[in-house]
């Protein structure tokens, strides 16, 4: 398959995705903590992050880059199509934790006015199941695409780890009766792994 059809293929999930996210976030709960630095300034940094790696990622800028392209961005049709039906898979699962979410989801680490402990639906699975779907969705891009999607999945993986942590922390300050029950029964990212 062409790396310009595999990008084609590659977008109309991610694409889904985007439109859904900024369509639900209409009518979400209001935060409880005053907006502070925290999601911009790590919206930001990944932005930076992502837009620099990017930069140093052309060929032009470095041979030793344009030597693991080479190796990367022209997969097998099998590894592609395996890459494709991932990413999919990937979306489709953060898609469910978001509807399943509803109101009380955010786009930074948060508490919201009558926030509530979701642990039914694919947040049985896992504590983070949205950051889940998209890290596999991910990896799944990368496999299809090559390079760039490894790139992005790293510098994602960094971040989401950071926020699972903060996350963490936001739920026992808000349940501490309760919370500590679903984080030692449920796995932070990967059911029984981790």
């Amino acid at each position: 398959m062409s790396h310009r059809l595999v990008s084609l293929v590659l977008a109309i999930p991610w694409l889904t995705l985007v439109v859904y996210w900024f369509v639900s976030a209409i009518g979400v709960k209001k935060d409880v903590a005053k907006k502070g630095s925290y999601g911009s300034s790590v919206l930001l940094r990944t932005v930076a992050i992502v837009a620099i790696t990017l930069w140093l990622s052309t060929q032009a800028m470095s041979p030793f880059v344009a030597r693991i392209a080479a190796y990367t961005d022209h997969p097998p049709l099998a590894q592609q199509l395996v890459g494709i039906l991932l990413c999919c898979a990937g979306v489709a699962f953060a898609f469910w934790a978001r509807v399943h979410l509803g109101r009380n989801w955010s786009p930074v680490p948060t508490l919201k006015e009558g926030h509530e402990l979701i642990t039914t639906g694919p947040y049985r699975l896992v504590r983070n199941p949205i950051y889940t779907g998209l890290l596999f969705a991910l990896l799944g891009s990368a496999l299809a695409y090559g390079l760039l999607y490894y790139v992005i999945l790293l510098v994602f993986t960094v971040v989401f780890v950071y926020r699972v942590f903060a996350e963490d922390r936001l739920m026992m300050q808000q349940f501490p009766n309760t919370y500590p029950a679903y984080r030692q029964k449920t796995k932070a990212l990967i059911p029984y792994v981790v």
